[in-house]
């Protein structure tokens, strides 16, 4: 038998003996290449692995009212949340538009990159606009992924800005385990989260945008004549379901974020990662009807503001702020200068005296003092109407060596409930030669606005919450406003020079609360 060239009896040794000796011919970068190419291969399909297996099962149902978990399955265990992000891309719209930084009829400009995000979309062009009421709409129902996008670049600039913004306020919440990547819940590895911090974003959305839930119940959602249904089929089929948002990817599975009502009685729940879309209504369906047979929920009088507890979690201290109803007044420069004398004792110009005497303040002065810090366009609450309890201190002292008493006056009390009393407003209306101990008006900064005064408060404590240094000694204070025809709250802190106005908007931001600074200039402005 003729020998075969390259091999031996065993038939590969040789072959193998020379491939060796052309490996060894390799060079060595290009060997170490090749091995870093392999590497790559091998996590990448671990990767892909990981994001096509079949996701894990999690459940979970909350007494609205109390936060108590009535029902839990996998609560904590990692899953991806699909299109549940958009729940946190519109909450973060309602908080930019409580703070006045735009409207329901304000828009938004569609970038390539918005107009390039795979379906769900709504399918807009590059350079088109769309309104914040259309958006929302279109988010709630279609769940668009260009719109999502749209709105994360047109309130901080890009998508991934957005995003740390997302992730920054979800942990402010106590979603501990919540990281997002994107606006829209589009597949990202990265973005993660679990089903007890969805129920309690699921909380925190009707707790703090009560006016704004509604959007969540839109069944049918119309767009250039083009009717859209939403995709959670539980409104108007399952009793008292109103809300909010359901999702879907391979990564995910079906996942449902609810809230339900019946009795005066609130809930919110979760699934996810639910193998079908029709089997996830139904689990959500008995889940619901069996619970509020059997689990005991308490009567709503308040949302709460948490989930339970997720491990690890450490409520941020509440740092104690000096609490007002009305912002500190700024004190008067001393004057030697005359002013109208107001006698209090026979002996006055005898002896140096410093006695108080309380008057009422005239009809102009109650007026200015009740003026409100109000940005351009808003308006004003009739001063009128105002229960106003205000007095003028009058300190009245002689002076040596001189006849003319000085009379240093500055405004005190309160008016109506949580309403700021602006004393520099009686002294800019004077004319600039009457303006005697001019003072410096200190920078506001606004971090929100609410229906409740409640609200603002809570706010309040949110932003004292975050340990910005910036924020110790100053004033926090509620204001009440008329916007648009509805009473809002603002919630504000006093005592800022520019520079430290603007710093602790900065860094409220990066702690994902809005806030924009005040100029004293604004103050004039509400004259």
């Amino acid at each position: 038998m003729p020998k075969v060239p390259g091999f031996d009896r065993w038939g590969f040794s040789a072959m193998i003996s020379g491939s060796a000796k052309t490996a060894m011919r390799i060079p060595g970068t290009l060997v170490l290449q090749m091995m870093a190419v392999a590497l790559t291969l091998v996590l990448w399909m671990a990767a892909a692995g990981d994001l096509t297996a079949r996701p894990r099962l999690a459940a979970i149902a909350v007494d609205a009212s109390s936060g108590d978990i009535v029902y839990q399955k996998n609560v904590d265990s990692t899953a991806y949340p699909a299109s549940l992000t958009k729940v946190m891309t519109l909450y973060l719209l309602f908080e930019d538009m409580r703070a006045g930084k735009l409207s329901l009829s304000s828009r938004f400009t569609i970038s390539p990159h918005a107009a390039a995000q795979q379906p769900t979309k709504l399918g807009l062009k590059p350079g088109e606009t769309i309104s914040v009421r259309d958006a929302i709409g279109a988010v709630v129902t279609r769940s668009a992924n260009d719109i999502a996008v749209a709105i994360a670049e047109g309130l901080e600039g890009s998508e991934s800005a957005f995003a740390a913004r997302m992730t920054r306020t979800a942990r402010a919440m106590g979603m501990t385990k919540t990281t997002f990547r994107n606006a829209s819940g589009l597949p990202d590895w990265r973005q993660k989260t679990t089903a007890r911090d969805m129920a309690t974003l699921g909380l925190r959305m009707q707790r703090d945008f009560p006016k704004e839930f509604h959007f969540f119940s839109t069944r049918t959602f119309i767009y250039d004549g083009h009717r859209i249904g939403n995709h959670n089929h539980l409104l108007g089929r399952v009793d008292g379901v109103d809300g909010i948002k359901t999702g879907y990817t391979q990564m995910s599975g079906f996942n449902l974020l609810t809230s339900i009502e019946r009795n005066g009685k609130r809930m919110v729940a979760v699934v996810m990662g639910a193998p079908t879309g029709r089997w996830r209504n139904a689990y959500m369906t008995r889940l619901v009807d069996r619970l509020y047979r059997t689990a005991h929920l308490k009567p709503l009088h308040r949302v709460a503001a948490l989930a339970g507890h997720p491990p690890g979690y450490v409520a941020p201290p509440v740092r104690q702020a000096l609490r007002v109803d009305t912002p500190p007044l700024p004190r008067p420069k001393p004057e030697l200068t005359a002013a109208k004398p107001v006698l209090v004792a026979d002996n006055v110009a005898s002896q140096p005296v410093a006695q108080p005497v309380t008057q009422p303040l005239t009809q102009v002065e109650s007026a200015l003092a009740i003026m409100q810090v109000t940005p351009p366009g808003e308006k004003v609450a009739d001063a009128s109407k105002q229960q106003a309890t205000t007095f003028k201190t009058v300190v009245v002292e002689t002076l040596p060596k001189t006849d003319k008493t000085t009379v240093p006056t500055s405004t005190t009390g309160k008016i109506g409930d949580a309403t700021q009393v602006v004393a520099e407003k009686a002294l800019l209306a004077q004319p600039a030669s009457e303006q005697a101990g001019k003072r410096s008006v200190s920078w506001n900064i606004q971090v929100g606005a609410f229906p409740t005064p409640e609200g603002a408060k809570r706010r309040i404590d949110t932003a004292l919450s975050t340990g910005i240094k910036v924020l110790d000694a100053k004033s926090a204070f509620t204001m009440k406003a008329d916007v648009g025809g509805d009473t809002v709250y603002r919630a504000r802190f006093s005592g800022f020079d520019e520079k430290a106005a603007r710093s602790a908007c900065r860094l409220l931001k990066r702690k994902g609360l809005g806030c924009f600074p005040l100029a004293p200039s604004a103050v004039a402005r509400a004259g």
